[in-house]
Parts: structure tokens; sequence; C-alpha cells
């Protein structure tokens, strides 16, 4: 009989990565689900890294606030558990998107990537500086923001039921399932309303995320958007200082 164990988890969370590991250790299961990506050096065209540059950007500026899952991945493979990801790749979170929606993607990306090339290119003009500035910033930000498209489009719920699915294929009887809170619900009622799959409510159990380290993620997240504007801000002042001696 198959036994699956929701585990909701806060990303930003230390003290839910604590949890996860006692319950690895204390349950040991056949099967782990990971939310992420299972190749994150897959070689890529110039096109599909165009598309995931929003979460590249994101992941480069506020990634540290997320709490790192290789503890999870090297007790797995210490206690020769099989470790399984949500996805292939964040590409399939934008092949996920409706036509609309990926129009729409696409036409932001382009937006973001025009308004920081002017802001570029402003100063060969004698643009002041903080006008430039604050393009950059308005295109950086919309390009940032835009992962937000893909990141709560509800089919991902059904991706990930789908591979919760196949790893009961596999004959895996215990399954441990570290996801976020907003995809628990769903992807419960999804597995237990699939009649191939035979699950009740009974064969599911539910782990609360214990809800801490918000406070020091939004501190960190504010500390991060301070250094992150400096950055940009510097970088900008070097490029316009070298545009004006060039013109000179």
């Amino acid at each position: 009989m198959v036994k699956i164990i929701f585990k909701k988890e806060n990303h930003t969370s230390i003290q839910d990565l604590r949890e996860e590991l006692e319950l690895i250790s204390e349950i040991k299961p056949d099967a782990i689900l990971l939310e992420g990506e299972e190749n994150q050096k897959q070689k890529i065209s110039l096109v599909e890294k165009s598309l995931l540059l929003p979460f590249n950007l994101f992941s480069y500026f506020f990634g540290n606030i997320w709490v790192s899952k290789k503890p999870v991945e090297y007790m797995a493979k210490a206690l020769d558990i099989q470790l399984y990801k949500t996805r292939e790749n964040n590409l399939k979170l934008i092949k996920l998107m409706s036509k609309t929606k990926m129009i729409t993607y696409l036409s932001f990306i382009l937006l973001s990537l025009f308004l920081i090339h002017l802001a570029l290119l402003l100063p060969i003009f004698g643009t002041n500086l903080s006008i430039g500035f604050l393009l950059l910033l308005l295109g950086l930000l919309s390009l940032i923001l835009l992962i937000l498209i893909p990141a709560l489009n509800s089919k991902r719920d059904k991706a990930i039921k789908n591979k919760i699915t196949d790893i009961i294929q596999q004959e895996n009887e215990t399954i441990l399932v570290l996801i976020g809170e907003d995809h628990e619900k769903e992807v419960k009622n999804l597995l237990i309303s699939d009649p191939e799959i035979n699950i009740n409510k009974e064969d599911i159990e539910v782990k609360e995320s214990l809800q801490k380290g918000s406070k020091e993620a939004i501190f960190n997240s504010k500390w991060l958007i301070m250094k992150s504007i400096g950055l940009v801000f510097f970088l900008y002042y070097i490029h316009v200082e070298i545009l004006r001696i060039l013109i000179i």
C-alpha cells in the first residue's frame, strides 16, 4: 500500500529544512520529491536562455533568500533513497503557460530589454544620469517580476501530481513530498480524484510548515534589494563615465 507524506514548507525557513531532515531520518521513505529542477546545467539555445532571463536575474539578486535543499539531497544519497525533482528544468514552467500568458511573457521581456538598452544608450545624448538609471531599474525590475507569470501558473499543480504518479508507478511505497504550501491542497485533491492510482485520503499525511524564517527573509530581501540597487547604480555610473570618455 502506498503512503504519501506531504511536508508543506516555507522556502525561506531553516526550521522547515531541519524538520524535513528529521522526517527523512525517522520514516526512511523509498522516495523523496523535491520542488525544483532536475538538470540545472543542461545546454540550452540562445532563445531558451532569453526565456529564462527572469529566472536567472531573480536567482542572481535574491537566490540567497531561499534555503538550500542540498542537505536533503546529501541525506537521500547517504540513505540510498530515490530523489526526484518536480520538473526537468525551469523551461518546463514556461511551456506550461497558455498561449495568452506566453505572448504576454514574451512581450514584457522584449519591453524590458528595450528599456535597459535605451538606458544604456541615453548617456550618449547627454541625458541626465538619474533618468537613465530609473529606466534601467524599471527594465530590470520588470524582468525580475516576470517570474511570477510562470511561477503562479495553476498547471504546475497538475505537473507535480503527474510526477508523484510516476514515482508511485515505480513501485515506491512510502513517498515524502517536499513542496511549497500553495501546492499541497490542490496536488492532494488531484491525487485522490485520479481513479487510475487509487489513492484515498487515509493514504496521505500532511505535515504543516513551521512558518518560521519569514521575518528573517524579509529583512534579508530588503538588504539584498538595497545592495542590488547600489551595485546597479555603481555599474551604471561606471558605464556612463566610460561613454563620456570615449565620446570626448
